[in-house]
């Protein structure tokens, strides 16, 4: 396959309207323009998919191309009798036109919604986890998106998980889960839309140029960058954003079966782990393992199971006014965690999980993988082979030259870039060492 090198670019309309944490708004950023190429890519741990791994055509033409499955990955983790459970990365920039799973950098609302559709489709999917570590992003494209998921956990269970951050898009999406949990160190919310004029006309004065705009139609020239806003652009501008408002808090209060006044009451600020369990944005604080252990465990209750009519939560009509009093202990009303249902079949499904964890442990602690921790992580949870024969494999694979290669251009750019202080979700807790080949292996 012939090497490839790409740009992710952010379309013009980003400057005109975005779901996007503003504190983390370089690293939105820093997803575009940046050279990736596909030895990069690899490096940055996002799972490969090659010729030689297992595949099984599925007569779609958008997961078949062989030129093209290394971008669109879709990872499900077995269970020794071949149930799985597909975990979905939702991970950097969150865009429309974008296919594809781009590990750190960016992902497609396409992509992330032919994903969830497939799981579904897939009799031995039991369960769908979303792996949610991302800023934000366009609003084009994630409301489609955002219904897809709703769709499916009607079907299946699907459980969002913030590993990191899941703010503002990224929380819209993850909100229409059946639940929603979030690491310790985890932050979610950010419920609101931004944009901006950008007004260069004392710029293009000093530099001795004056631009005469000429047009037809009273407001062509409104957000010309080229002029200072007037009232009137900006309250066009501000009806605009109150619709995209409305509709990501009735989306919110839909998928999380809360009052539309109570999302209101968050003014669009993000919410440390355990905050965000109390007012009801998440439904528990966990660590990876127990996420894939509720997704392989006990049946949770599906959205079509547990829907409640809230006229809040599908009034779309602009109270943007009513938003003024300030956020407090007292002024959110929590929202009940939806319950997993046990079944009979929980015993069997717990030995099975900690079956799939055992085999992961052994194989990432056994002596034939050090220096083998890429190959080691792959044959763990790619492929259903024993202990012994990926430690056979493991032993005939040579040890592999140390690399630096694990710094992306991602990390790169965000180094060498100033941030503001992201609050809980920018340092990771400790981990097991199971959880640890996890994260490395960006399941």
């Amino acid at each position: 396959m012939t090497e490839t090198t790409f740009k992710i670019r952010m379309p013009a309309e980003v400057r005109t309207m975005c779901l996007v944490e503003q504190s983390m708004a370089s690293w939105f950023m820093s997803s575009a323009e940046t050279p990736i190429s596909r030895a990069e890519f690899q490096a940055s741990g996002s799972v490969e998919v090659d010729a030689s791994s297992e595949f099984t055509a599925t007569g779609d033409s958008f997961w078949d191309n062989e030129e093209s499955r290394w971008f669109r990955p879709f990872n499900v983790v077995r269970a020794a009798d071949g149930t799985g459970v597909l975990v979905i990365s939702v991970k950097g920039s969150l865009y429309a036109d974008l296919t594809g799973q781009f590990g750190n950098w960016a992902t497609g609302y396409p992509y992330v919604t032919a994903a969830v559709k497939r799981g579904v489709s897939d009799t031995t999917i039991k369960a769908i986890v979303l792996d949610i570590n991302s800023p934000g992003g366009m609003v084009r494209g994630c409301s489609e998106c955002g219904d897809a998921i709703a769709e499916a956990a009607k079907i299946k269970p699907v459980i969002a998980y913030a590993q990191d951050t899941a703010a503002s898009a990224a929380y819209w999406l993850a909100a229409q889960s059946t639940e929603l949990h979030v690491s310790n160190t985890g932050e979610v919310g950010s419920i609101g839309v931004i944009t901006g004029h950008w007004d260069e006309s004392e710029w293009l004065k000093q530099m001795g140029i004056k631009y005469t705009p000429l047009f037809a139609g009273e407001r062509k020239a409104d957000m010309s960058p080229y002029l200072p806003i007037n009232d009137e652009a900006k309250a066009a501008m501000q009806k605009r954003l109150n619709a995209v408002y409305s509709e990501f808090i009735s989306a919110v209060a839909r998928g999380r079966g809360m009052n539309g006044d109570d999302i209101r009451n968050t003014q669009a600020a993000m919410f440390a782990s355990q905050e965000s369990v109390r007012i009801g944005l998440a439904d528990r604080v966990s660590t990876r393992a127990e996420v894939m252990s509720a997704a392989f465990g006990a049946q949770l209750e599906t959205q079509a199971e547990t829907e409640t009519d809230n006229d809040q939560g599908q009034d779309m009509t602009d109270k943007s006014e009513d938003t003024t009093k300030a956020i407090t202990p007292e002024a959110i009303t929590p929202a009940q965690p939806v319950a997993p249902k046990v079944t009979a079949e929980q015993p069997d499904a717990g030995a099975i999980e900690a079956a799939v964890y055992k085999r992961v442990g052994d194989i990432l602690a056994c002596d034939e993988a050090k220096g083998r921790e890429a190959l080691a992580n792959k044959l763990a949870f790619t492929t259903k082979l024993s202990f012994d024969e990926v430690k056979g494999l493991l032993a005939a694979a040579p040890v592999a030259a140390p690399t630096n290669a694990h710094i992306n251009p991602f990390e790169t750019v965000m180094m060498s870039t100033p941030n503001p202080d992201v609050g809980a979700g920018g340092q990771p807790g400790e981990e097991s060492d199971v959880l640890a080949a996890y994260r490395a292996a960006q399941i």
